[in-house]
């Protein structure tokens, strides 16, 4: 259930991106009014979604560096599965990777 949750923000994270990358396509092609603002405030709500995801990279991060028990590997192994897909949301959300 936890996986399916996270992976239900990959979809969303292709949105913006193609949104950013339309915006900058559109700038070059001709500046429309506003379209620098909307870019610029696009990014600023990018910055604050990237926090979500850090949260739960951290939490998974110490489930599985604390959770380690002969009866939870099944589980370790899981959380580490959520933790890849967190980290690549995380880094999908970069500043880098949207500017």
């Amino acid at each position: 259930m936890i996986d399916a949750l996270v992976d239900t923000t990959f979809p969303i994270l292709e949105r913006v991106d193609d949104t950013v990358d339309q915006m900058e396509d559109d700038i070059i092609a001709k500046a429309a009014p506003g379209s620098v603002d909307r870019l610029y405030h696009l990014k600023h709500s990018v910055t604050e979604l990237r926090r979500y995801p850090g949260a739960q990279r951290d939490l998974f991060q110490r489930l599985i560096t604390h959770g380690i028990h002969l009866q939870q590997q099944d589980m370790t192994r899981h959380y580490r599965n959520v933790y890849d897909h967190i980290v690549r949301q995380y880094e999908t959300l970069t500043p880098c990777a949207i500017c």
